[in-house]
């Protein structure tokens, strides 16, 4: 069942009953991180939509980067007997380079909910920066919980780079698969298969192709296949295929992705 877009510019603009129980904080969390979880909980992730600190929400997840490629956020929500999730997300073509926008907002079924509160009762008091040295620029990503009157966040900044211990890897994994379900039940936008033609080589005979995907948030594992032969990625996913200029037919149909998206559903492009 999907509700329309008027309706979810309502639930976007008017201040939701704020929850009177007192927020709880793990007695794990420093005051640092403590600062931090409730900055998060009273600020406002995109300019249409009031903190999640104003109405009855339970999670909300946030995406964005320095230099305004994209701004996403999926939030649930309870609105009168229902659970309500919400998708705002703001992103650049990467082709036209012009900015697209999808708002969506749907109810979610009691086993999506109950498969979600799995999740996040198994998050609880856990570290809320899962990766070390954190940088000011890039990618960003945060993800805030409340579970009745307790409140858990988190932060990272990649997906499938990290030199983290391997306690902090397992936690991100969790972390990043409740984000993933987040993803299906939103019915987020997977990454697009982007085939680059000769862009760093072009000679006489022989032509580079370069493969990836674009907007990679929903991605956890690629592999990309010429011919149904895998081919080698560098550190950020680019497949690069050289060939002969005359074994160019058909190219973008003989170079197929596999993609593991975060919550281990696997799709093909």
């Amino acid at each position: 069942m999907s509700l329309s877009i008027s309706n979810l510019t309502i639930l976007l603009s008017v201040n939701f009953f704020s929850c009177s129980s007192e927020i709880e904080f793990c007695d794990k969390h420093n005051e640092r991180e403590i600062k931090w979880i409730s900055d998060i909980y009273n600020s406002s992730a995109e300019k249409e939509l009031v903190p999640l600190s104003e109405f009855d929400g339970i999670i909300q997840y946030h995406g964005s980067d320095s230099w305004g490629w994209f701004n996403h956020t999926i939030r649930v929500v309870k609105q009168n007997k229902y659970l309500i999730i919400q998708l705002y997300d703001n992103r650049r073509n990467i082709e036209s380079k012009k900015r697209e926008s999808i708002y969506r907002e749907s109810i979610l079924t009691d086993n999506q909910y109950k498969l979600l509160k799995d999740k996040i009762d198994q998050l609880m008091c856990k570290p809320v920066s899962l990766e070390t040295g954190i940088g000011i620029d890039g990618d960003f990503y945060e993800l805030i919980i409340r579970n009745e009157n307790k409140l858990q966040a988190f932060k990272w900044q990649s997906i499938f780079r990290t030199k983290n211990s391997k306690e902090l890897i397992k936690l991100k994994t969790e972390v990043t698969t409740l984000v993933g379900e987040l993803m299906k039940y939103s019915q987020f936008p997977n990454g697009s298969k982007q085939v680059i033609v000769g862009r760093n080589l072009n000679t006489t005979d022989s032509i580079e192709i370069e493969v990836f995907l674009a907007n990679q948030f929903n991605i956890r594992k690629s592999y990309v296949y010429f011919d149904d032969i895998l081919v080698n990625q560098n550190k950020d996913r680019v497949g690069k295929i050289t060939i002969s200029k005359i074994d160019t037919i058909g190219i973008r149909e003989r170079i197929k992705i596999k993609a593991e998206l975060l919550n281990g559903n696997v799709i093909e492009m």
